[in-house]
């Protein structure tokens, strides 16, 4: 998807980008390329300069080709106006002294992991928590504002529409992924520095070219059920039960069209405001996982929420799955006001077929 270079006065201010190598990172880089003349400064994780350039041009590269805009990414415009900054956000200040900042600058904080598990807990603090707060710091020492991406399922567990307004921390959750965003989002709110909370639903591959240039949450699924397949051919059996509502939605949203969402509301959306990047279409889980099963060569599963009979296989299955089945039940949908007040109520609105879940 490209985007004409619009002439709104953010779209000349530095940007500075974390997690600039990673999916969505990497697709919000070539977007801000693409539409602005903006110089940008990307942090990576590297021993030098020219280790940070090559991670950038490379990951840069790499998402071109999946996504078949290669021929708008030039060389001479990543080389003069992407600047690479070798650091770590597990550090204090990333590693980062403020003079090697652009001063007010648009501040990306893209970087995150999406690790969920208790054994996990040490380092889900100090990526997902903790460098909000570096984050921070380096925005009111360089009067920048900040662009956080958190994620729309901050929102918990429990059914209805979720609004955009700051976390209930009272909410229960589904992981320790979900509150260390809900508690990062906290701290961003209660800050001086300007800010913009954006959270995108569960990224996918490209909207035209069905190609992401590294793992998606649909992908990794795949990888998973391909691991248990091994387990499955020797069992004999050929009925898997899974505990899931195939009435249940998930919330897709192609990799370019939550970048340029990003974008757009990053840099013309008002301050002091949640955004949902999310789909305006979702996706059964009745839709997605019998095309899961049948990619990775397993018979299309039996979905059951009605407390089904689970052998010791559909118990291996469900610990293999065990992240994605905390979304294969309950009701929500997103409410996208904000974001339809920057972006139009007619964007983000993609219907993710069989052929296109990847």
């Amino acid at each position: 998807m490209t985007h004409p270079t619009m002439t709104h006065p953010t779209m000349t201010r530095p940007h500075v980008i974390t997690g600039a190598t990673g999916l969505l990172g990497s697709a919000l880089l070539l977007e801000l390329l693409q539409r602005t003349t903006s110089d940008i400064w990307c942090l990576v994780r590297a021993g030098d300069e020219n280790q940070a350039m090559e991670r950038i041009t490379a990951a840069l590269r790499s998402a071109a080709n999946a996504y078949g805009s290669a021929r708008h990414l030039h060389a001479g415009a990543v080389e003069s106006r992407c600047h690479p900054l070798p650091g770590d956000i597990q550090n204090s200040r990333f590693g980062l002294s403020e003079r090697r900042l652009p001063r007010a600058a648009l501040f990306w904080h893209c970087a995150a992991t999406l690790q969920y598990h208790e054994t996990a807990a040490a380092d889900i603090e100090t990526i997902n928590v903790r460098s909000v707060q570096q984050a921070l710091d380096l925005c009111r020492a360089t009067d920048a504002q900040l662009n956080y991406v958190s994620t729309a399922y901050v929102a918990g567990r429990g059914d209805g529409v979720r609004f955009e307004v700051l976390p209930d921390l009272a909410r229960p959750v589904r992981n320790l992924y979900e509150s260390s965003k809900a508690r990062a989002e906290t701290l961003v709110s209660r800050s001086a520095v300007p800010w913009r909370i954006m959270r995108p639903s569960i990224i996918s591959a490209h909207s035209t070219s069905g190609k992401a240039p590294s793992g998606t949450p649909v992908s990794r699924l795949l990888g998973k059920l391909q691991v248990f397949r091994d387990i499955h051919l020797t069992s004999g059996t050929e009925e898997l039960t899974v505990p899931a509502d195939s009435e249940t939605e998930l919330n897709f949203v192609p990799v370019d069209l939550a970048a340029g969402a990003l974008a757009d509301v990053g840099t013309l959306g008002p301050t002091a405001t949640v955004f949902h990047i999310t789909n305006k279409i979702g996706t059964k889980i009745g839709t997605v996982y019998p095309e899961m099963f049948r990619r990775a060569g397993l018979p299309e599963p039996i979905l059951s929420t009605r407390n089904p009979e689970m052998t010791a296989l559909d118990v291996r299955l469900a610990e293999i799955m065990e992240f994605d089945l905390q979304y294969a039940v309950g009701h929500q949908t997103f409410d996208r006001s904000n974001t339809d007040r920057v972006i139009g109520g007619d964007t983000l609105k993609f219907a993710i077929t069989e052929n296109a879940l990847n």
